[in-house]
C-alpha cells in the first residue's frame, strides 16, 4: 500500500488509534464489491487494535483514574486543601530583655580596698511567648545582639554563661569587654544548632537563666557609690526551631479558612445526561504536630452555573483528629470522614453536574484543655485533603461529546484517487450504544462533509447482570465510501468535529446501573478494501 493512500484514513482514527498492529487476516474478510476495478496496490490493513480502558489508563498515566481489586474503573479528583506548618503558626517572637546591675554596699567597699571588685549575678530572661509555654527548643538558628552600658569610667569585662543552652552538649558562654574610654560595647552571635531549657526556672517554662561575672577594675577617676550601674540589654531574634516542647493553648489554627475543587469531567457534555450511582467524598486529616486539633466544618458545599451553590449534608459539625504523644516525635494521626449515597446527598449533588466543591473550615488546638503537654517539628503540619471519588456505575441517556481539532489532509502530488472503501468491522464488550459522527470544517468553522450520511447506532450494547457487569459481546460490520469529489473536501479541510453519543443498555423501558471494569474490549478491525477506477477509463 502506497504511503500516500495511508493518510486518507487519518482522519477516521482519532478516537481508536492506540494498540494499532497490521493484520494481513483483514484483507480476506473484505466482500467483494461489483463494477469496480479494485487496485490491489492499495487494499491492506489499517487497523487490528484491541482496546480498553487499561489501556487508556496506562497511556494517559493519569493521576485521576485508577481500578479497584475487582477491576471496576474509578475517576478520583484529589484536592490538597490548606496545610498549616508549624512555623505558621507557633511562631517564637524576637525577644527584648533590659537588666540593670547595681552595685551593693560590700561590693563598693572591695572595690575601693582592692581597686577591683567582681560582681556575680543570675538574671532570668522571661520569654514571651504569644502561643502559650516553652518547655524547651532545639534552636536550628537565633540571633543574639546584646549592649553592655555603664555610667563610670573604670574598665569593665563581662563574662556571660548561659547554663540551660547547650551548644555541642556544653553551655553557652562567652566575654564582652568595656574598657576604660567607653561607656558602652555591642555584641553579636549567630548561634547555630543549639538547645534551650526553659523549665528551670519559678514558672517552669519560658524562662532562662543567665550567669553573670561583671569584673570592675579602677582604672579611672570616678567614684563608685550607690547610684553607679552597668546596663545589660539583650535581644534575642529570628528563632528558627528544629522541635519545640511545651503546651500551646486552646488557640485557633486554622480561622473560617475556604478552599476549592474544581471539577472538569462535565466541561465537554454537550447534551443529554449521565448518573454515577454510588459518588463519594472523602476528607483526611492528617496531624503530624503532638497537638490535638479540632476542626469545625463550617460548610462544604459544590457549585455550578445553573444551580449555583448546594449543601452537602452528612459531614459532622466537627471532627477530632488525635496527635502523636510526646515519645511519638516524627510520627502522624490522622482521620477521615467518607460520605456516600446512603449517608448524604452527594448522589444527587454529583448528578447535577457541579463545577466545583467548596470547603470551609476553622480548626482549634487542645480542645479538651491543658491535660497533656505539646510538641511541634518545624515541618510538622495539619493538612486537610479532598477525594471526590465516581466508581464508573451508572446510566448514560443520549449523553453526547464534542470536541473540534485541527485536520489537515493532502494525499500527496501525483496521487488520483476516484473512490475509497474503507471497512470497519468492530467488537463491543463495554455496556454502552455507540453512535458517531466525524464532521470536516473549513477554515470558517463551515461544514465541509462528514463521515457517515446521517449520525447513527454504530455500536450497541451487550447485555448486563444483575451488577451491571456485561454478557458477552455485540459485533458491527460496515464499508464507508469516499469519492472523488468527497475527497476534495477532505483536502479543503482545516478543523474535524468529532460529536459522540452514548446510551447504558437499556431492558425494555429501564435503564438498570451499568458498571465500568478495566477488562472490557472494544476489538476494532479497519482496511482500506480499495482504491477504485471505473471500469472502461
Amino acid at each position: 500500500m502506497s504511503r500516500n493512500s495511508l493518510r486518507i484514513v487519518v482522519i477516521f482514527l482519532a478516537l481508536a488509534s492506540t494498540s494499532c498492529r497490521k493484520n494481513a487476516d483483514l484483507i480476506r474478510d473484505l466482500e467483494d464489491v461489483k463494477g469496480v476495478e479494485w487496485s490491489p496496490e492499495f487494499a491492506a490493513p489499517l487497523i487490528n487494535a484491541s482496546l480498553g480502558l487499561s489501556d487508556l489508563i496506562e497511556q494517559t498515566n493519569s493521576e485521576l483514574i485508577e481500578v479497584d481489586g475487582d477491576k471496576l474503573i474509578h475517576i478520583i479528583y484529589r484536592g490538597d486543601l490548606i496545610s498549616i506548618e508549624a512555623n505558621q503558626v507557633l511562631h517564637i517572637e524576637d525577644q527584648s530583655f533590659d537588666n540593670p546591675i547595681i552595685f551593693n554596699q560590700s561590693e563598693l567597699t572591695q572595690f575601693n580596698l582592692a581597686d577591683s571588685v567582681i560582681l556575680n549575678r543570675t538574671i532570668w530572661l522571661d520569654y514571651d511567648v504569644e502561643f502559650g509555654e516553652i518547655d524547651s527548643v532545639f534552636l536550628r538558628y537565633v540571633l543574639i545582639e546584646q549592649e553592655i552600658s555603664k555610667n563610670f569610667d573604670h574598665e569593665v569585662q563581662v563574662q556571660f554563661r548561659f547554663p540551660t543552652v547547650l551548644k555541642q552538649k556544653l553551655p553557652l558562654q562567652f566575654r564582652v569587654p568595656l574598657i576604660q574610654g567607653s561607656t558602652s560595647a555591642q555584641n553579636r552571635l549567630d548561634l547555630f544548632n543549639s538547645s534551650m531549657d526553659m523549665s528551670t526556672g519559678n514558672f517552669s517554662v519560658n524562662q532562662v537563666p543567665v550567669e553573670l561575672s561583671l569584673k570592675v577594675k579602677r582604672t579611672g577617676s570616678s567614684v563608685l557609690d550607690g547610684n553607679s550601674e552597668i546596663a545589660v540589654k539583650q535581644m534575642l531574634k529570628n528563632h528558627d526551631y528544629d522541635l519545640l516542647y511545651g503546651y500551646t493553648g486552646t488557640d485557633e489554627l486554622i480561622n473560617d479558612e475556604a478552599d476549592t475543587l474544581v471539577l472538569n469531567i462535565f466541561d465537554r457534555s454537550s447534551r443529554g445526561s449521565f448518573t454515577v450511582d454510588d459518588p463519594r467524598i472523602k476528607l483526611y486529616v492528617t496531624n503530624s504536630y503532638g497537638i490535638p486539633a479540632e476542626t469545625d466544618i463550617v460548610q462544604l458545599r459544590s457549585y455550578s452555573t445553573n444551580s449555583g451553590f448546594q449543601n452537602i449534608t452528612g459531614f459532622p459539625s466537627k471532627l477530632l483528629v488525635e496527635a502523636p504523644g510526646i515519645d511519638e516525635v516524627g510520627s502522624e494521626y490522622s482521620d477521615s470522614i467518607i460520605l456516600n449515597k446512603n449517608t448524604s446527598n452527594i448522589a444527587d449533588i454529583i448528578n447535577s453536574k457541579p463545577e466545583k466543591i467548596v470547603f470551609q473550615f476553622a480548626s482549634s488546638s487542645n480542645p479538651q484543655g491543658k491535660i497533656r503537654r505539646n510538641f511541634a517539628l518545624r515541618n510538622s503540619k495539619l493538612a486537610f485533603r479532598l477525594d471526590l471519588d465516581f466508581p464508573l456505575k451508572g446510566t448514560a441517556d443520549n449523553y453526547g461529546l464534542e470536541q473540534t481539532s485541527s485536520f489537515s489532509f493532502d494525499p500527496g502530488e501525483g496521487t488520483e484517487l476516484d473512490e475509497v472503501v474503507l471497512r470497519l468491522a468492530m467488537e463491543n464488550e463495554f455496556p454502552l450504544d455507540l453512535d458517531l459522527q466525524l464532521y470536516f470544517l473549513d477554515e470558517n468553522g463551515v461544514t465541509l462533509d462528514s463521515l457517515f450520511s446521517t449520525r447513527e447506532l454504530l455500536l450497541a450494547s451487550p447485555p448486563v447482570d444483575a451488577a451491571g457487569r456485561s454478557q458477552g459481546s455485540t459485533k458491527s460490520f460496515r464499508d464507508i465510501r469516499y469519492s472523488s469529489d468527497r475527497i476534495e473536501h477532505l483536502k479543503r479541510s482545516k478543523e474535524m468535529k468529532i460529536v459522540a453519543g452514548f446510551n447504558t443498555t437499556r431492558s425494555g423501558s429501564n435503564q438498570p446501573v451499568v458498571a465500568f471494569y478495566s477488562d472490557y474490549r472494544l476489538n476494532l478491525k479497519l482496511g482500506v478494501a480499495a482504491a477504485i477506477r471505473a471500469i472502461g477509463q
